[in-house]
This record gives C-alpha cells, sequence and structure tokens, in this order.
C-alpha cells in the first residue's frame, strides 16, 4: 500500500544508466515507446527537489563514480 504513487516511466520505457553491483557503469536502451505524457523519474525528483529547496549536482556520473560501492564482492 503506497502512500504516493508517482506517474512516471516504467523500467521498460526508461533509458540511462545504472550502477551494476560490482561498480561498473552501465547504460540501459529502453525497450518500450512511452505512450502519452509521462514524465522521467529525473524529471520528477529534479521538479520535487525544486519544490523543497533543494539543489541537485547535475554531474550524476562523477557522484556515481566517486561512491564507494555500498555492495561488496568477495572472490
Amino acid at each position: 500500500m503506497a502512500d504516493v504513487v508517482l506517474p512516471v516511466v516504467n523500467w521498460l520505457e526508461q533509458e540511462g544508466h545504472y550502477l551494476s553491483m560490482d561498480g561498473r557503469l552501465q547504460f540501459a536502451n529502453s525497450s518500450q515507446q512511452v505512450k502519452g505524457t509521462v514524465w522521467s523519474n529525473s524529471a520528477v525528483l529534479r521538479e520535487l527537489a525544486g519544490k523543497l529547496g533543494i539543489t541537485l549536482n547535475g554531474n550524476w556520473k562523477d557522484e556515481l563514480t566517486q561512491r564507494p560501492s555500498p555492495v561488496e564482492i568477495a572472490y
């Protein structure tokens, strides 16, 4: 049961970068077209941050690669 549901694209409709569990920055392509007017996750988060007076760093790649991975894989 959700308190808030954001009308954003689903994972099949979005493309972008993600950080894998082993710390590699990877790109995901969208596999479906968005139907209608639906915002991306990043657009919704930017809008919410702006409404809350929070300034976001636009350089997401540096932010992702500078942080240590929260998951450590032992070989």
